[in-house]
């Protein structure tokens, strides 16, 4: 029992605990890191997806508007009655258009707001170098 006591030293105890706790801290600051990309990810697959279903409902109710317009346009062949010719819905697709370049505007600055935020995360994580000038020189400027 003696000659087992004499092989641990508090020194070599204290190194080996310290180790072991850089490690966790480590895999537990790694772990935080992958979660809040997995967040982030999560938070624009959802936005996508919300986009996406608004984009499939303002089809359908446009579907069912020309859908619409050609049983009338039918119904009117069919009796015979002229009528007066429609202006095309020009306004619609330019409306369209307009709502599309508005979308990949928003997920461009959408990008943008999670770089930043994965940026200053990983700075407040104390990834980044504690001497580096250049990141905080990047986190005070504004996007």
């Amino acid at each position: 029992m003696a000659s087992m006591a004499g092989e641990y030293s508090l020194q070599g105890v204290m190194r080996f605990l310290q180790s072991e706790w850089q490690k966790n801290e480590r895999d537990r600051m790694q772990w935080e890191i992958e979660r809040a990309e997995m967040k982030t990810r999560i938070a624009k697959l959802e936005g996508e997806r919300r986009g996406n279903e608004m984009l499939m409902e303002s089809l359908a109710r446009r579907v069912r508007m020309l859908e619409r317009a050609l049983e009338e346009e039918r119904g009117v062949a069919s009796t015979g009655e002229e009528e007066p010719p429609r202006a095309a819905p020009a306004p619609a697709a330019a409306a369209a258009s307009e709502i599309e370049q508005a979308r990949a505007r928003s997920r461009q600055y959408m990008d943008k707001c999670l770089q930043e935020v994965s940026y200053l995360l990983a700075a407040s994580r104390g990834l980044g170098a504690v001497g580096d000038e250049s990141g905080a020189r990047r986190a005070a400027a504004p996007l």
